[in-house]
């Protein structure tokens, strides 16, 4: 079963891509809904109608049914669409993304296209209760601001979402380039890089390496050292995922 249903949605996407490739739009949208309407019968919804749903929906209650983990990103999802960056965004277009495994876990993404700011990364995940929305990844959620860990007002995080490359700027704190490995870290929410330094005795330098992607989304566990937040600094504590949804 999880074969057909994976294989149905690397359906879906390729006829999301014709969708997002111009043209024919109209009839690939027809399509699209169609395959949608017949696959749902007997797998509930399918992560194509998810998405729209939940870019849709008005109110906490219907996002809460369409999200992975309702009880615990409940409050976060409530002030994100009431005080929030979610309560202006004028959202103008979803388009389908690659679909991507990590972990065991298979999900779909869509980039949300929003008037006047940077899209955000819409993931839906299949597993045998469904299709959900994750909340976090959409929000790139972090446990603090960005602003107060730069700013001092804290010193550590134990959630960012950030993209990641790899460097080669080794200065200060970090200047060992035998113990750590560097990486320049951006993100939507922040105008410029961050340093960030992995223990190159963490096992999670091999799974990066043996992903070999040269950036990628990760979700990560930072902190300040010795006032390195002032040089736009922090020491990798925890790499939680190499993407922006978490499994489990």
């Amino acid at each position: 079963m999880v074969a057909v249903v994976l294989v149905a949605v690397v359906g879906l996407w390729v006829m999301g891509r014709m969708h997002s490739g111009g043209g024919a739009a109209g009839t690939a949208v027809a399509d699209h809904d169609g395959a949608s309407a017949a696959l749902e019968k007997w797998h509930g919804p399918v992560p194509s109608v998810i998405a729209e749903r939940f870019v849709e929906a008005k109110t906490q209650a219907q996002r809460l049914e369409l999200v992975r983990n309702p009880a615990q990103v409940g409050p976060a999802m409530e002030a994100f669409f009431k005080s929030g960056p979610g309560a202006t965004e004028q959202i103008k277009d979803i388009y389908p993304l690659m679909n991507r495994t990590r972990e065991g876990m298979a999900f779909e993404s869509y980039s949300v296209e929003i008037e006047n700011a940077p899209s955000r990364l819409l993931s839906v995940s299949i597993d045998p209760k469904g299709a959900k929305v994750d909340f976090e990844c959409y929000a790139r959620y972090g446990t603090v601001a960005l602003s107060d860990l730069l700013g001092g007002k804290v010193t550590e995080a134990a959630e960012i979402r950030v993209m990641l490359e790899a460097g080669g700027y080794y200065v200060d704190d970090f200047k060992d380039e035998t113990k750590w490995v560097h990486f320049r870290a951006t993100s939507p929410d922040l105008s410029q890089t961050l340093d960030l330094y992995l223990d190159r005795q963490s096992s999670a330098v091999r799974d990066i390496q043996e992903s070999g992607a040269m950036a990628f989304r990760a979700t990560l566990a930072v902190r300040a050292v010795n006032g390195s937040q002032k040089r736009r600094q922090f020491e990798i504590t925890a790499v939680k995922a190499l993407e922006w949804v978490e499994p489990g």
